[in-house]
């Protein structure tokens, strides 16, 4: 049992190339000859009728040789018959087999190439989510500065320069840590 792959293979080597190139040529003769023993043989299946059997019915040695003759040209014709059918379907199965190797290798590809595109996009989804948590850096929001954005030469969340948010370096702008506040309680209650 043979793999896809393994007869991509054995098509693309240079014997079978060189078959395969006369192979169109030696196929249309080898049917043209089937195709001539075949009629051939039916030709001397009925060239012995029952008509020619009844006249031999005196001779026993002449009977057995009319059977002889019949059972050969029988022979003949059943030969010629299955060894035409037979190369039909063998040329039919070839084209089939080389038909699936190529669409098994081109499918392998698209497989690949699918893949590819398939981690692309998921790595583009990646940095856009990322992009999108991350306030827009470059310019602060619409033109005006970021409300988390300190005013001081150097970041209070980071040791990198308070330009940093304006080049686009990721996490130089976080948002201050949140403290938790009681809330206050009224007074005028002992």
């Amino acid at each position: 049992n043979l793999c896809p792959p393994r007869w991509q293979k054995i098509f693309k080597s240079r014997l079978v190339g060189l078959a395969v190139a006369y192979g169109n040529t030696v196929f249309v003769v080898l049917i043209v000859i089937l195709v001539l023993l075949l009629f051939d043989a039916l030709r001397e299946t009925r060239k012995y009728d029952v008509t020619e059997r009844v006249a031999l019915q005196s001779s026993p040695g002449a009977l057995e040789h009319f059977h002889m003759k019949l059972f050969r040209a029988q022979r003949n014709l059943y030969l010629a018959g299955f060894a035409l059918l037979l190369s039909f379907l063998l040329r039919r199965l070839v084209t089939l087999i080389s038909q699936q190797a190529v669409l098994g290798a081109s499918s392998e590809a698209f497989r690949k190439q699918a893949e590819g595109a398939s981690q692309a996009a998921r790595r583009y989804m990646e940095d856009n989510d990322a992009l999108r948590k991350v306030p827009r850096l470059a310019g602060g929001w619409e033109g005006k500065e970021h409300p988390w954005a300190p005013q001081a030469l150097t970041c209070r969340w980071c040791p990198l320069p308070s330009s940093c948010r304006r080049q686009g370096v990721m996490g130089a702008a976080r948002p201050p840590p949140r403290t938790r506040t009681r809330p206050s309680r009224p007074r005028w209650r002992s």
